[in-house]
């Protein structure tokens, strides 16, 4: 799936943001807690349930890993505007993604119209160039053989009569 999110487009699939000419692939716990603030809008998210969702419940490493993951993508988000807060801390509570983000619905685009299967364009293998190349040659020793045969024929017609048919 994709969001826009501020000024970022966040590709879940490819888990990257995107903004004008810059791309980041941040790493996979950044990644995972951006995906639990955008799957809850709005709401704060307690640091339990970040902790539950991106740490698999292991307090222990997610109590002092979390402060930094904050840290990293509210740096990624905020970009240059120091000012500007994209991440909003909850004290003893959690967090809240304060920037607008909404899903990208992407819609296959339909092709209008398209060629007939004539002018499609067509593969030729080296197997089916070899097959053609061997009829070719078969065609064109059969086609030799009678011209071959038929001088025969005359040659020996015109030996036995004595008479020079040209």
């Amino acid at each position: 799936m994709k969001y826009i999110v501020g000024d970022w487009i966040f590709d879940s699939s490819n888990e990257q943001l995107t903004c004008e000419q810059q791309c980041i692939k941040p790493r996979l716990k950044v990644i995972q807690l951006l995906t639990c603030l955008l799957q809850n809008p709005g709401r704060v998210v307690t640091r339990n349930e970040l902790i539950e969702q991106i740490w698999a419940g292991n307090h222990h490493v997610g109590e002092k890993a979390l402060n930094s993951v904050v840290y990293t993508l509210r740096n990624i988000l905020n970009d240059q505007d120091k000012t500007f807060n994209a991440i909003e801390t909850i004290p003893k509570r959690g967090y809240r993604l304060t920037v607008t983000a909404s899903e990208i619905k992407e819609t296959p685009v339909k092709q209008k119209w398209s060629l007939p299967s004539f002018f499609q364009p067509i593969t030729i293998t080296r197997g089916a160039i070899m097959a053609g190349l061997l009829i070719l040659s078969t065609v064109s020793a059969v086609l030799l053989k009678d011209d071959v045969v038929s001088l025969s024929k005359t040659e020996v017609v015109t030996t036995e009569s004595g008479l020079v048919t040209g």
